[in-house]
């Protein structure tokens, strides 16, 4: 195993590991027979491919299902509690990374003029154990910031290892639950470039 995953789990023994009990545990069967129905009943939404289908609205936190309310309110890196979870470290697979049109709600994030940021870029991504996806992401911004190559060029490397290990991303404002077209429970967090100013929204949809 990677010694920071390890050390990461190591002391975060306290709140997911706390709330999660059974309800959390991985269901190591299933994923053993993943290579004869990778998917199982899991369903990849079709936005991930065509960002054009993409929506999702804010929810309050009281109508979130208590078993996500802690991955809904993590304040640390996703991926490394992914890892945590599901005992292996998931894998990223890069769906789309192109111009996408922006929600209202996603322009008003990201601190952008209603009237000039309609368009913007997007990374889809989703989160995989075993070729099963547990989480999608859309990650965006607005074209022509300087946060736009950093996700072009990403690939395959967790978006997380950036924002939380390079000291020039700062998280702003609050955690927003959201609720996507597919029914899909997920949050959105704001973080700015503290060298440009531009800003970022990821937005994560859990599939567990």
């Amino acid at each position: 195993s990677h010694p920071f995953m390890l050390s990461y789990c190591h002391s975060r023994t306290s709140r997911l590991t706390l709330l999660a009990g059974a309800k959390y545990r991985y269901d190591r069967a299933r994923l053993e027979h993943a290579d004869q129905n990778p998917m199982h009943d899991i369903v990849v939404p079709d936005w991930l491919e065509n960002p054009a289908l993409f929506s999702a609205q804010p929810l309050e936190l009281s109508q979130v299902p208590a078993h996500l309310k802690p991955w809904v309110e993590l304040q640390d890196s996703m991926t490394a509690q992914l890892a945590c979870h599901f005992g292996r470290q998931p894998q990223v697979m890069v769906h789309s990374s192109c111009a996408s049109t922006l929600l209202h709600w996603e322009v008003a994030r990201l601190g952008a003029d209603q009237a000039a940021a309609a368009d913007g870029y997007a990374r889809h991504i989703s989160l995989n154990v075993d070729a099963n996806a547990v989480l999608v992401a859309r990650s965006i911004t607005t074209l022509g910031s300087a946060v736009e190559p950093l996700l072009s060029r990403l690939q395959r490397t967790p978006l997380a290892k950036v924002l939380f290990e390079d000291s020039r991303w700062q998280r702003t404002g609050t955690i927003l639950p959201l609720m996507s077209a597919t029914k899909n429970v997920g949050r959105a967090c704001t973080w700015r470039d503290q060298r440009s100013g531009d800003a970022l929204v990821v937005e994560e949809f859990f599939l567990f």
